[in-house]
């Protein structure tokens, strides 16, 4: 792991270990209760600082990384349909009518690009395409399919340059 050291407060001149073993002390409620309160505008979300852990440990208390990333949305103050998205992202039509179809349309991508085989996690397999999506969008089975594989073939055209960007 890398173990630069944070140059911003409140984890100024501590390495990246030194957090994560107090992370480690933490229980999981903790854990997310410290990422809200010091990691807005300041850090990203990352393993780096252990929060990936707390988040699946969060999972067993009941709570989801919808939940955890709505809880983030407002604590930054993002707008109103960016907090729905990221809430209602895998149930679509749980959400407000007016941010239903950026909802879905947020649906829509997370299922294919779990289709793909990016970004996905464990769980990946338990969410399903809503089929409500086709009040918003008229997407035959065959553009949708067309959309996976032309996605898949951007991602792979843009793969190199993502690695070279990360390096």
């Amino acid at each position: 792991m890398d173990n630069a050291v944070c140059e911003t407060s409140p984890l100024e001149g501590k390495t990246l270990d030194e957090v994560n073993a107090e992370l480690e002390t933490l229980t999981p409620e903790e854990r997310v209760a410290w990422a809200i309160e010091h990691l807005p505008g300041e850090h990203a979300l990352s393993s780096s600082f252990g929060i990936q852990s707390a988040i699946g440990e969060v999972r067993e208390l009941g709570m989801e990384h919808t939940e955890i990333g709505f809880a983030l949305a407002q604590k930054w103050g993002l707008p109103a349909s960016l907090q729905s998205v990221i809430l209602h992202h895998h149930h679509p039509r749980e959400a407000a009518e007016e941010h239903r179809a950026l909802c879905y349309a947020v649906h829509v991508g997370d299922i294919l690009a779990m289709m793909a085989g990016q970004g996905t996690g464990a769980d990946s397999m338990q969410y399903k395409l809503d089929n409500d999506f086709e009040q918003y969008f008229h997407l035959t089975q065959d553009q949708l399919a067309m959309t996976l594989i032309e996605a898949n073939e951007e991602f792979l055209e843009l793969e190199p340059v993502m690695a070279t960007a990360m390096d």
